[in-house]
């Protein structure tokens, strides 16, 4: 099972204490939430797809999306020195530090294809 983000859009323009997104949450692909921040300071929102039934069972998807999470190892950070439990949110940053960061190296590999054929 893969758990990803679909369709992310960041608003560096909201993004004041934390950032500013919206994406789908996909288990193998497939949607079943919406996650975003409205960029100032707090927790990510999960809110389920769908209508009725759908809506039920995948509220219950995210509620296993965060206990997973919550059952994963904690994790320590070597700037601050802490140790923190992970979490859901924690989960979805990654996800997407590491697009901005394909994208960047992505980027770069242009700028320095461009570079190198003038």
């Amino acid at each position: 099972m893969k758990i990803s983000l679909k369709n992310l859009t960041i608003n560096y323009a909201s993004t004041e204490e934390t950032l500013a997104f919206n994406a789908l949450l996909c288990i193998d692909n497939t949607p079943f939430a919406q996650v975003s921040n409205d960029g100032r300071g707090g927790e990510n929102r999960y809110n389920p797809l769908g209508d009725s039934s759908d809506w039920i069972f995948n509220h219950a998807l995210i509620t296993a999306f965060r206990e997973w999470c919550s059952n994963q190892p904690p994790i320590y950070d070597k700037e601050s020195g802490e140790t923190f439990n992970f979490s859901a949110d924690i989960f979805v940053n990654d996800c997407i530090t590491e697009w901005v960061n394909n994208s960047l190296t992505k980027k770069q590999g242009k700028e320095e294809l461009q570079t190198v054929s003038i």
